[in-house]
């Protein structure tokens, strides 16, 4: 029987904060002005940060009253504010609230949770917000707003900043949510933000004081068809992006595995639970032996490794080692199974080939 060692760490990795629960985190750029940032957590839930730039609408940028505001009280304002064009809401914010009631049905409707529209003309307006409804017990949402916006249109000259964040330095135009829409969506958020960080960026980039960026922030459970379906409808093709992140790791996984046999040995040790390390370290003297590359090292672990699950399932046992034959059986049916069968092994004298030939028959129900 043989016990497996615990991994030493590595001093020049990474090290994570304790309260880091974070499994993975990637990012994918998926246009000019749409990205998304991944972040999947060892529970098994996930979270996508999708970003759209709005660079593409005017924004329009003066001072506000803040140098005495704000010395008299109530919530702090930016000494800078800005104004939006309606036609983001029009254009970005009410197609995402519709592709949510496609996917999960029309009783499910973003709730508004901030928001404050400049009602008027471009220098002659007044603003209204969500508290205006709230005070008489009405809770607002993207679609109530759609229908107001459509039926006020020409009176509305767009939307300016509700919320000033000055510890992160955030003007917050637009909150939005959605609790619990069903077992697999734990929540959708659609907010739409300004940082202060990065106006030396756009002034740069885009010739603008300000970049407006919406997020889309989808809490998640489980990353089902459904869940597939609303973050296509999005903009984010998610199966090919894990298509393309998956291929890109397989393949950089197989160039070290074959530069390095502690690399191949450490690789077949963590996804193949069954194999001791006396397993393992046949399998990979074997594959240096004869010249196999990754690709058959890694089908070959594969099967004897489910070889041996199904022994203990039905025998209750699976301590014994791999014999020779096995691993030569083994290697013979994956060889034929990738169509190399002109390759020649260089084995051991002595092997019992009715032995081989009895494994291979079994090993075939797992290729």
């Amino acid at each position: 029987m043989f016990s497996r060692k615990k991994k030493k760490s590595n001093p020049f990795e990474r090290q994570k904060n304790k309260n880091d629960n974070l499994a993975t985190e990637f990012r994918a750029i998926i246009s000019k002005n749409l990205s998304v940032s991944i972040y999947e957590s060892k529970k098994g839930t996930s979270t996508f940060v999708i970003k759209k730039e709005l660079t593409d609408y005017d924004i329009d940028c003066t001072a506000s009253e803040a140098p005495e505001k704000n010395y008299i009280g109530g919530e702090i304002i930016p000494w800078e504010t800005i104004t939006a064009d309606i036609g983001i809401l029009i254009d970005e914010v009410f197609p995402v609230n519709r592709a949510i009631q496609e996917v999960l049905g029309t009783l499910y409707n973003l709730r508004l949770n901030s928001i404050r529209l400049c009602i008027g003309s471009e220098n002659n307006y007044v603003t209204v917000d969500e508290t205006d409804l709230e005070d008489n017990n009405i809770k607002p949402t993207i679609k109530g707003l759609q229908e107001f916006i459509y039926s006020s249109k020409k009176g509305i000259m767009g939307f300016t900043v509700r919320h000033y964040d000055s510890k992160k330095g955030n003007l917050i135009l637009l909150e939005s949510s959605l609790d619990q829409p069903n077992y697999e969506l734990k929540s959708i958020k659609l907010n739409i933000k300004s940082s202060l960080q990065t106006r030396g960026l756009y002034m740069q980039k885009e010739h603008k004081p300000y970049g407006l960026h919406l997020y889309i922030i989808l809490r998640i459970r489980e990353l089902s068809d459904v869940i597939v379906n609303l973050l296509e409808k999005l903009g984010v093709p998610i199966e090919i992006i894990y298509l393309k992140r998956t291929s890109a790791i397989n393949k950089w996984e197989a160039i070290e595995c074959e530069i390095d046999e502690n690399n191949l040995t450490n690789y077949l040790t963590s996804v193949n639970t069954q194999l001791t390390s006396e397993d393992i370290k046949n399998i990979v003297y074997f594959t240096k032996r004869n010249q196999l590359d990754f690709e058959i090292a890694e089908k070959m672990s594969d099967v004897l490794n489910k070889m041996k699950e199904q022994r203990e399932e039905e025998y209750g046992y699976n301590n014994e080692s791999l014999t020779l034959e096995d691993i030569t059986a083994a290697a013979k049916i994956v060889l034929e199974h990738f169509g190399h069968r002109n390759t020649q092994l260089e084995l051991p004298s002595g092997l019992n080939e009715d032995i081989i030939m009895k494994t291979q028959n079994e090993l075939l129900r797992f290729i």
